[in-house]
């Protein structure tokens, strides 16, 4: 009985990190764009939700993939600066 509820509360908490995980993805995402545009581009507080489906998919994947593009090159830039220093 015990490994059914470790098993339940293993997979709510993978949830809950993924959920938190693709949280922050997404805002960093809006943070660069928005840097990059030079505040051209405005964050959309309530993400896309008036747009269509095909196109919030879209802007979603794409500002996840622009967050973890930033933080994939921050990371070993950061280690690399700490590193030698």
């Amino acid at each position: 009985m015990g490994s059914i509820a470790e098993d339940f509360l293993k997979e709510v908490l993978k949830f809950i990190f993924a959920v938190i995980l693709g949280w922050f993805l997404f805002w960093t995402g809006e943070a660069i764009i928005t840097l990059l545009s030079f505040g051209l581009h405005r964050p959309r507080w309530r993400g896309y939700s008036g747009t269509g489906a095909l196109k919030w998919v879209f802007a979603e994947a794409a500002l996840v993939f622009v967050g973890f593009a930033f933080w994939l090159v921050s990371f070993p830039l950061a280690y690399n600066l700490l590193t030698k220093a």
